[in-house]
């Protein structure tokens, strides 16, 4: 992931948000949420991923983007800040399939978004999601 492919989201999403919202309420009954794409997250935040090995896609991510919020996307979409991230444990996948797992997004039906430690973001095959869980797709 390269800092041109943050750009391009965070442009493609703004575009999306701004054609969704204005009529929201009209059409769906309820205004929308606060929906945000966050700045960079400060120095003292990144510093304080250093050890948790999160994989290099996300560290990049972060160091464009903090947080994002878009709760009425889907069941909505969540990517914690680095604060929170940094506090989380690892967590062990076991299976056909074994990696070491951080926990730094959600959607708004509760299921966690994972992310490998290591040089990138892990995908994590169906037959080893327990619970419900979604993981991001291996590029």
């Amino acid at each position: 992931m390269d800092g041109a492919y943050i750009r391009r989201w965070r442009e493609d999403v703004t575009a999306c948000l701004d054609r969704l919202l204005p009529g929201f309420e009209v059409r769906f009954g309820y205004p929308p949420g606060r929906h945000t794409i966050g700045g960079p997250a400060g120095e003292e935040e990144l510093a304080s991923l250093a050890g948790t090995r999160l994989s290099g896609d996300l560290l990049e991510w972060y160091g464009q983007v903090r947080e994002v919020s878009l709760p009425d996307i889907g069941n909505g979409y969540f990517i914690h800040d680095p604060g929170l991230v940094a506090r989380r444990e690892v967590t062990s996948i076991r299976g056909r399939f074994a990696a070491e797992v951080i926990v730094f997004a959600s959607d708004g039906g509760r299921h966690p978004v994972r992310g490998g430690r290591g040089d990138r973001l892990a995908g994590v095959p169906a037959s080893c999601r327990r619970d419900r869980r979604r993981f991001l797709p291996q590029r």
